[in-house]
């Protein structure tokens, strides 16, 4: 790879990743001063005002440590009890947060913990890289949807009251996680994040820390039983890593894709969740007879500073899977690292494997930023229409609704990030309300009453983003799938069939 096409590469990945997961970002300093909130006038209008500091402050330094198993947070709950969590593993506490809530009496304010990509710093980012990339502005739109949320009265009756934190790009995951959790524990405690693809690490440490539920209306990536030991995160829109092999192969291999001969090499990242994920996907294929000629793993990005190592191995999968006669190429992955790598890495050298993709890569950025020749003959599985396909008939009709009340406020929607974002915003608000209206009246917002709520929510909820949730159960909801394609006409993805209940 030349050095321009490598700079070209490492700046096209790294937006693909900051929409689908956030795993580029850098926290800009929080400091002492009061919080800015969002109040409504009496004309809807929202306006910053300051709030006095509530709640427990910072005691000490947290510290990030880092280890063979990844990062840890150190995190100092509301209560003033240390807790330790190392990636992979539960939280140790030395005494027990007890959340309390708003919904002991009508009108009582909700705190939501906001954390977002600056959109200044995201302009500046996107300037000459890539083309289609324009994110939506987190901040905007979410100060949009709290004012016409409030205005009507709030949720289920309850104001929200948000504390934003500031993303901006380019260092360490762990450091903006650290700076995320503490800001939502201790400097301004929450009841409730709503998380736009932070690791496993502060998923922990923010429910460890006090706050009572989780909110992320995008892809994840975690396995079921990672999903079973975060009780109080809810994904409405995402599918399991290793639930999704189990739906994809069976799909693939009705749809041909898997050609007489083929010869499948899969991508995946060296981390826990995706290496079992890798191997759910190996046993549905040898289930079908079908052999995995070779598989790579791939170094997990979690900063621009991770993008050299991944590209430089991207170089050797290519030249290895070419050099094997690699025919169809599959990922476990939720961010589009590898797959954009990989294609902005083969297609300049003539080389052209068959892609299985799904909504866990951005593709309206692949199709966007990816050679129509790289791309042909990919077949995906779908769940976010804003961001899987051009057309927008296949949005649902809150996403629809949601995308013309941010247009007439102003608000962009032309690329597959501003519209998949905007409403993915939406939809975490709309969640949420349908959660604090099944507690029941007089029971505050807590842990367990949050949890419970998910469930008895289960499929009544009509998702803005996907086409069908259910919480009852579990806590990735999607139910309903779609099956596309690449089309070399629309250089585009598209649909190629209805609804698929999943269960």
């Amino acid at each position: 790879m030349s050095h321009s096409l490598h700079r070209a590469a490492v700046g096209t990945i790294v937006m693909l990743s900051l929409v689908a997961c956030g795993s580029t970002l850098e926290p800009r300093a929080v400091g002492t001063q009061d919080a800015q909130v969002q109040t409504i006038t009496a004309g809807g209008t929202p306006t910053t005002v300051a709030v006095p500091t509530s709640g427990a402050s910072t005691t000490g330094t947290p510290s990030v440590a880092g280890s063979s198993a990844g990062p840890s947070i150190n995190v100092l709950p509301a209560q003033g009890a240390t807790t330790t969590i190392a990636a992979g593993s539960s939280p140790t506490r030395a005494s027990s947060a007890t959340p309390t809530g708003p919904a002991v009496s009508a009108h009582t304010p909700i705190t939501i913990g906001f954390p977002y990509l600056d959109a200044a710093a995201s302009s500046t980012v996107l300037s000459g890289i890539g083309k289609g990339l324009a994110s939506a502005d987190g901040r905007a739109v979410a100060d949009l949807e709290i004012a016409k949320i409030n205005k009507a009265g709030g949720l289920s009756g309850h104001p929200i009251k948000p504390y934003f934190y500031d993303i901006n790009p380019n260092t360490s995951q762990s450091t903006y996680e650290q700076g995320a959790c503490d800001e939502f524990t201790q400097d301004h405690p929450v009841q409730v994040v709503f998380d736009f693809g932070m690791t496993d690490n502060f998923l922990r440490c923010a429910l460890s820390g006090g706050v009572a539920g989780i909110v992320n209306a995008n892809v994840t990536g975690y396995t079921d039983s990672d999903l079973a030991s975060l009780s109080g995160a809810v994904f409405p829109n995402s599918i399991s890593l290793d639930r999704l092999a189990k739906i994809e192969v069976p799909r693939l291999v009705a749809a041909h894709w898997f050609q007489p001969g083929a010869k499948v090499g899969i991508l995946y990242y060296e981390t826990a969740p995706y290496v079992a994920g890798e191997k759910v996907l190996e046993a549905e294929l040898r289930a079908r007879h079908i052999d995995v000629q070779d598989k790579i793993a791939l170094h997990y990005v979690a900063s621009t500073g991770d993008l050299t190592a991944l590209l430089t191995q991207m170089e050797g999968a290519d030249l290895r899977f070419r050099s094997e006669g690699i025919t169809n190429l599959m990922f476990v992955e939720n961010n589009g690292f590898l797959s954009a790598g990989f294609g902005l890495e083969a297609g300049p050298q003539g080389y052209y494997p068959k892609y299985a993709l799904s909504s866990d890569e951005p593709l309206g950025d692949l199709a966007s930023n990816i050679s129509a020749r790289e791309l042909a003959g990919a077949e995906f599985v779908g769940w976010i229409p804003a961001q899987d396909v051009a057309d927008t008939s296949s949005i649902r009709p809150g996403g629809n609704a949601c995308l013309s009340y941010m247009h007439t406020h102003g608000q962009p929607i032309t690329t597959a990030n501003e519209k998949a974002g905007t409403i993915q915003i939406c939809d975490e608000f709309d969640y949420l309300d349908a959660v604090v209206a099944a507690i029941p009246a007089g029971q505050a917002l807590t842990r367990s009453t949050f949890v419970a709520a998910t469930h008895s929510v289960g499929s009544s909820y009509h998702s803005d983003q996907t086409f069908g949730v259910d919480t009852a159960n579990r806590s990735d909801g999607v139910d309903a799938i779609r099956m596309g394609a690449y089309s070399s006409g629309c250089k585009c993805f598209q649909y190629t069939s209805g609804e698929q209940a999943i269960g």
